[in-house]
Protein backbone atom coordinates (compact mmCIF):
# COMPACT_ATOMS: atom_id res chain seq x y z
CA UNK A 1 0.00 0.00 0.00
CA UNK A 2 0.82 3.20 -0.47
CA UNK A 3 1.01 6.62 1.78
CA UNK A 4 -2.75 7.82 0.06
CA UNK A 5 -4.01 4.01 0.85
CA UNK A 6 -4.11 3.02 -3.04
CA UNK A 7 -3.32 -1.33 -2.71
CA UNK A 8 -0.33 -1.53 -5.66
CA UNK A 9 -0.40 -5.22 -6.73
CA UNK A 10 1.87 -6.42 -9.90
CA UNK A 11 3.92 -4.40 -12.41
CA UNK A 12 2.93 -4.62 -16.48
CA UNK A 13 4.24 -3.46 -19.25
CA UNK A 14 2.03 -1.63 -21.94
CA UNK A 15 3.68 -0.12 -24.73
CA UNK A 16 6.89 -0.97 -23.91
CA UNK A 17 6.78 1.37 -20.59
CA UNK A 18 6.05 -0.03 -16.79
CA UNK A 19 3.13 0.65 -15.32
CA UNK A 20 1.79 -0.38 -11.76
CA UNK A 21 -1.35 -1.94 -11.58
CA UNK A 22 -3.65 -0.34 -9.45
CA UNK A 23 -7.13 -1.99 -9.39
CA UNK A 24 -8.70 1.29 -9.32
CA UNK A 25 -7.28 2.47 -12.09
CA UNK A 26 -9.97 2.65 -15.51
CA UNK A 27 -7.28 2.07 -18.29
CA UNK A 28 -5.95 -0.94 -16.52
CA UNK A 29 -9.20 -1.93 -15.32
CA UNK A 30 -10.47 -2.38 -19.05
CA UNK A 31 -6.75 -3.67 -20.20
CA UNK A 32 -6.82 -6.36 -18.05
CA UNK A 33 -9.73 -7.43 -16.05
CA UNK A 34 -11.36 -9.41 -18.99
CA UNK A 35 -15.11 -8.06 -18.70
CA UNK A 36 -14.50 -4.96 -21.25
CA UNK A 37 -14.12 -7.01 -24.41
CA UNK A 38 -13.68 -10.72 -25.19
CA UNK A 39 -10.74 -11.92 -27.34
CA UNK A 40 -11.36 -14.24 -30.16
CA UNK A 41 -8.98 -16.16 -32.50
CA UNK A 42 -9.04 -12.84 -34.66
CA UNK A 43 -10.86 -10.23 -32.77
CA UNK A 44 -11.25 -8.22 -29.62
CA UNK A 45 -15.09 -8.24 -29.36
CA UNK A 46 -16.07 -5.62 -26.96
CA UNK A 47 -18.76 -6.92 -24.62
CA UNK A 48 -20.05 -3.47 -22.73
CA UNK A 49 -22.11 -0.78 -23.92
CA UNK A 50 -22.76 -0.59 -28.00
CA UNK A 51 -24.39 2.26 -29.98
CA UNK A 52 -24.40 1.52 -33.67
CA UNK A 53 -22.44 -1.73 -33.43
CA UNK A 54 -19.33 0.64 -31.72
CA UNK A 55 -18.06 0.42 -28.13
CA UNK A 56 -19.07 2.98 -26.26
CA UNK A 57 -17.11 3.70 -22.89
CA UNK A 58 -16.48 6.59 -20.52
CA UNK A 59 -13.58 7.40 -19.30
CA UNK A 60 -12.18 10.40 -17.57
CA UNK A 61 -15.82 11.64 -17.34
CA UNK A 62 -16.46 11.65 -21.02
CA UNK A 63 -17.92 9.09 -23.27
CA UNK A 64 -15.23 7.35 -26.05
CA UNK A 65 -15.35 4.84 -28.46
CA UNK A 66 -14.20 1.75 -27.15
CA UNK A 67 -11.82 1.23 -30.11
CA UNK A 68 -10.30 4.49 -30.06
CA UNK A 69 -9.54 4.41 -26.08
CA UNK A 70 -8.08 1.36 -26.73
CA UNK A 71 -5.85 2.46 -29.58
CA UNK A 72 -4.76 5.31 -27.75
CA UNK A 73 -3.96 2.80 -24.41
CA UNK A 74 -2.03 0.51 -26.35
CA UNK A 75 -0.39 2.83 -29.73
CA UNK A 76 -0.44 5.72 -28.84
CA UNK A 77 -2.46 9.31 -30.20
CA UNK A 78 -4.49 8.94 -33.67
CA UNK A 79 -2.57 11.02 -35.84
CA UNK A 80 -4.26 14.43 -36.29
CA UNK A 81 -7.40 14.77 -39.00
CA UNK A 82 -6.88 10.78 -39.09
CA UNK A 83 -9.79 8.47 -38.18
CA UNK A 84 -9.58 4.60 -37.74
CA UNK A 85 -10.53 2.15 -40.07
CA UNK A 86 -11.53 -1.32 -38.85
CA UNK A 87 -9.90 -3.59 -41.02
CA UNK A 88 -11.66 -6.42 -40.18
CA UNK A 89 -15.06 -4.71 -40.63
CA UNK A 90 -16.49 -5.38 -37.36
CA UNK A 91 -17.57 -2.69 -35.57
CA UNK A 92 -16.98 -4.23 -32.18
CA UNK A 93 -13.76 -4.55 -32.40
CA UNK A 94 -11.39 -3.17 -30.17
CA UNK A 95 -7.94 -4.68 -31.77
CA UNK A 96 -5.75 -2.37 -32.56
CA UNK A 97 -3.82 -4.31 -34.63
CA UNK A 98 -7.10 -4.32 -36.62
CA UNK A 99 -7.25 -0.53 -37.10
CA UNK A 100 -5.64 1.49 -39.26
CA UNK A 101 -5.30 5.29 -39.15
CA UNK A 102 -6.63 6.92 -42.43
CA UNK A 103 -8.36 9.86 -43.84
CA UNK A 104 -11.69 10.28 -43.58
CA UNK A 105 -12.46 10.52 -47.12
CA UNK A 106 -10.13 7.19 -47.45
CA UNK A 107 -12.42 5.31 -44.52
CA UNK A 108 -15.69 6.25 -46.37
CA UNK A 109 -14.32 5.01 -49.49
CA UNK A 110 -13.44 1.62 -48.40
CA UNK A 111 -16.58 0.87 -47.08
CA UNK A 112 -19.51 -0.75 -47.79
CA UNK A 113 -21.98 2.34 -48.05
CA UNK A 114 -23.96 4.39 -50.78
CA UNK A 115 -20.66 6.93 -51.55
CA UNK A 116 -17.91 4.02 -51.54
CA UNK A 117 -20.27 1.45 -53.97
CA UNK A 118 -20.86 4.62 -56.32
CA UNK A 119 -17.22 5.61 -56.48
CA UNK A 120 -16.06 2.08 -57.33
CA UNK A 121 -18.29 2.43 -60.39
CA UNK A 122 -16.62 2.68 -63.61
CA UNK A 123 -19.84 3.16 -65.85
CA UNK A 124 -22.81 5.14 -65.75
CA UNK A 125 -26.75 3.25 -65.44
CA UNK A 126 -27.06 2.93 -69.54
CA UNK A 127 -23.46 1.39 -69.63
CA UNK A 128 -21.37 4.55 -70.89
CA UNK A 129 -17.88 4.46 -69.07
CA UNK A 130 -16.61 6.96 -66.33
CA UNK A 131 -13.36 8.50 -68.35
CA UNK A 132 -12.31 12.18 -68.69
CA UNK A 133 -13.73 12.83 -71.97
CA UNK A 134 -17.57 11.04 -70.58
CA UNK A 135 -17.31 12.72 -67.16
CA UNK A 136 -18.50 15.89 -65.27
CA UNK A 137 -17.41 16.82 -61.79
CA UNK A 138 -19.41 18.73 -59.38
CA UNK A 139 -17.14 20.66 -57.50
CA UNK A 140 -19.02 21.27 -54.49
CA UNK A 141 -20.85 17.56 -54.08
CA UNK A 142 -18.22 15.52 -55.80
CA UNK A 143 -21.42 14.05 -57.63
CA UNK A 144 -20.65 13.16 -61.45
CA UNK A 145 -22.74 12.79 -64.26
CA UNK A 146 -22.12 11.03 -67.50
CA UNK A 147 -21.56 13.07 -70.34
CA UNK A 148 -23.48 11.28 -73.43
CA UNK A 149 -26.43 10.95 -70.90
CA UNK A 150 -26.37 14.64 -70.18
CA UNK A 151 -26.72 15.64 -73.40
CA UNK A 152 -29.34 12.71 -74.81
Amino acid sequence: MTSNGVLLTKRHSISGTLHTMNPRNTREKILCDGKYFTRTEKCWIWTRAKSRGYGHVSYNNKTKRAYRLIYEFLVGDIPKNMTLDHLCRNKACVNPEHLEPVTQKENVLRGVGPTAINAKKTHCIRGHEFNEQNTIFHPRTNYRTCRVCKNN
